[in-house]
């Protein structure tokens, strides 16, 4: 059997995945294209991602794999797509790496797509979406985005010290996101160390004009552009999952909030309520943006974004900003 050419897109999220796995890749031709919610509710796959070592079965996803090979692929390139195979928001990322590894292992010849986003962007838009989804409902602090820690001195506890201190830690999973998640740096080096070859695109070169980027995405998996993207320009611009304006943003966090109080906050007449006290509740966009921007000049991700754009010559100088906070 000719052994197919396998193609992962890991995400990250916020970075166009939504669109591209409902509008491009089930379009591709002569791709056997595996999305979600196969890859999340499918044994083999659910297991690879959220299984420890005592339940993970490395021939269940073998198995699933040749599978795919045989019954779908049949020797043309396959494509799996789900931008969680970068690891789980609620888990701290703590799956990332093992799911890279055991990928590796099940399918060491596969390539890796990744997609980066400027990170300021890319923390607004991740508060945007929790909040829309109703999995957060307070302001942009270090309840969502933790400042790491410097940890507890064994010269501390040597001195008989004992009072907890969650700030103290480096991950503090009473946040929901630490910077650090956010060094591309470390995740192209977890997945260029693993897989043999990992083709990285910005978010903001697709953003900007999406046929370059599709054209790239198509040659490697060894096919064509569907004709339907070079005319088709309501397809092109296509929006899935579109986020939250500043009104709704405020409105949906409380909601969120009150439905921990009231479970029937979803009602109409509810609904008209929280519309209404929404309107007195603070909007600090402004402050959210630069909180943000103050950890990750604090971290260093702005200068270890100018490492690896050297490295690789991705085109961040493009846009500074976004990459460099023009601190660079």
């Amino acid at each position: 059997m000719i052994r197919s050419k396998i193609i992962i897109h890991v995400g990250l999220q916020k970075t166009a995945t939504k669109y591209l796995q409902e509008v491009f890749f089930p379009r591709l031709n002569n791709v056997a294209y595996i999305g979600r919610p196969y890859t999340q509710e499918n044994y083999a796959f659910n297991s690879l991602q959220y299984a420890d070592s005592s339940l993970y079965s490395v021939s269940a996803i073998g198995e699933e794999i040749n599978r795919i090979e045989n019954e779908m692929a049949k020797g043309s390139p396959v494509l799996i797509s789900d931008e969680l195979l970068s690891g789980f928001i609620f888990y701290n990322f703590i799956n990332r790496g093992m799911i890279a590894e055991r990928l590796s292992k099940a399918i060491p010849d596969a390539e890796i797509v990744l997609f980066l986003r400027g990170q300021i962007d890319l923390i607004m838009s991740l508060y945007n979406q929790y909040v829309k989804l109703g999995w957060f409902d307070n302001h942009l602090d270090k309840s969502f985005l933790h400042r790491p820690g410097k940890g507890f001195p064994l010269e501390k506890w040597a001195e008989g010290a004992r009072g907890w201190n969650a700030n103290n830690r480096f991950i503090n999973h009473r946040s929901v996101f630490s910077p650090e998640h956010f060094r591309y740096s470390n995740i192209y080096a977890l997945y260029s160390d693993l897989f043999r070859k990992v083709h990285v695109f910005l978010y903001e070169d697709f953003r900007k004009d999406q046929k370059p980027s599709l054209l790239r995405l198509a040659s490697i998996l060894s096919t064509e552009l569907p004709s339907e993207f070079e005319f088709d320009e309501k397809l092109q611009k296509t929006i899935v999952n579109k986020g939250l304006d500043n009104k709704q943003l405020r409105v949906q966090r409380m909601q969120n909030k009150l439905s921990h109080i009231f479970p029937a906050v979803s009602s109409r007449w509810a609904q008209m309520f929280v519309r209404g006290i929404s309107r007195f509740a603070s909007d600090n966009n402004d402050s959210n943006k630069t909180y943000v921007i103050s950890l990750l000049k604090e971290r260093d991700i702005f200068t270890d974004n100018y490492t690896l754009n050297k490295k690789l010559n991705l085109g961040m100088e493009k846009y500074r900003k976004q990459y460099f906070g023009d601190t660079v």
